[in-house]
């Protein structure tokens, strides 16, 4: 079989690459440029070391669009983007993948630590956890298709992170790679994001007040402020303040107590389910409201097309808009979307 390794040059990539090519499959490793001055070098000197060949795709224009102007348009909003979901979704596995395909290629593979089941009866792919609960990369993956998890491998599914670096070890890899460390989470960012969205973004100052309505201070714009900041505000008060809410039409930032930003009810949007009748299955299943959150219970109170509210079996703390809620049974994921609003009370309350 013909493999397309979405090949980056870390450990994960080379080590999925080496194990494909130990099960006997021809692989091709396939590396895409989303920047001006992107450095291919680790992805060739992988390339070179593991002897396969070894395509370079451009999809600079495809990165701008679905990651870097949501990214910066989702902080315009008042909201924290969360570009890894954007980018598998329609950069990696969307555009990327079609390529691969159109190179001749059977299947996709990369270095994620998730995994993919078939079902024979209901002829269905389901996506669950990777083995390694510290490297799960499932939350991220949430809004694949049928048509990608057909066509999807996830070499490293199944091990955990030490394991990969000992597999590294035995197969001789160059050190570099055996001992590099881990990458971050945005790949696009050089520093602080409120540095990379300068000059991006369009926001003006407005003011900071408390929930009574009452004028705290002054702000930069609410593009540098997210759900639960309590560093850099800038305003004294007798107790921490941090940032509740955040209204792009009256450009007011809300403070408030820590207390106060937990809460139990929220309101997806975008919202899709991965099982067959795509529907929210029965009773309680289990939420992330972040990709760092430990799942809690709960409970999906109403649908009205892809917009979702749910309730939680207890209060989360900073559930924020723009982030993805992702739901689980056990392992299995079974969908999710993007968090619009929060409340302390009933859906009816939730922010419109």
């Amino acid at each position: 079989m013909k493999i397309g390794m979405l090949l980056s040059g870390g450990i994960d990539s080379m080590m999925s690459a080496r194990l494909l090519q130990e099960q006997g499959h021809d692989v091709l490793g396939i590396t895409m440029i989303t920047q001006e001055n992107f450095d291919v070098g680790p992805a060739q000197q992988a390339a070179q070391w593991l002897q396969i060949e070894h395509k370079i795709i451009h999809l600079e224009d495809i990165f701008q669009k679905y990651v870097i102007d949501y990214f910066c348009s989702t902080y315009e909003k008042g909201q924290t983007p969360n570009p890894c979901v954007q980018c598998n979704e329609y950069v990696k596995l969307g555009a990327l993948m079609e390529k691969a395909l159109h190179l001749g290629c059977d299947k996709i593979a990369t270095g994620h630590y998730a995994q993919i089941q078939y079902h024979e009866k209901e002829n269905f792919y389901t996506l669950h956890k990777g083995a390694d609960p510290r490297k799960d990369q499932s939350y991220f993956l949430y809004r694949l298709g049928q048509k990608v998890l057909s066509h999807l491998l996830f070499p490293l599914g199944a091990l955990h992170k030490e394991q990969v670096r000992q597999m590294a070890l035995e197969r001789h890899f160059p050190d570099q790679i055996a001992h590099s460390q881990e990458s971050q989470d945005i790949c696009f960012l050089p520093s602080d994001y409120r540095e990379f969205i300068q000059g991006r973004v369009h926001c003006q100052p407005g003011k900071f007040v408390n929930e009574q309505g009452e004028i705290l201070g002054e702000h930069h714009g609410i593009a540098w402020y997210t759900i639960g900041q309590r560093k850099g505000l800038g305003i004294s008060a007798p107790h921490p303040l941090y940032v509740l809410h955040l209204d792009p039409q009256t450009r007011q930032i809300t403070l408030g107590k820590n207390e106060q930003l937990f809460q139990k009810y929220f309101e997806l949007q975008y919202c899709i389910w991965a099982t067959p009748d795509q529907t929210p299955p029965a009773g309680p299943i289990q939420v992330k409201i972040r990709y760092a959150a430990s799942p809690v219970e709960a409970h999906v109170i109403h649908t009205c097309g892809n917009t979702v509210q749910v309730e939680l079996s207890e209060p989360q703390r900073a559930i924020t808009p723009g982030q993805s809620a992702v739901f689980y049974c056990q392992d299995r994921v079974l969908g999710g979307g993007i968090i619009q609003a929060a409340s302390h009370s009933k859906p009816s309350a939730l922010i419109k």
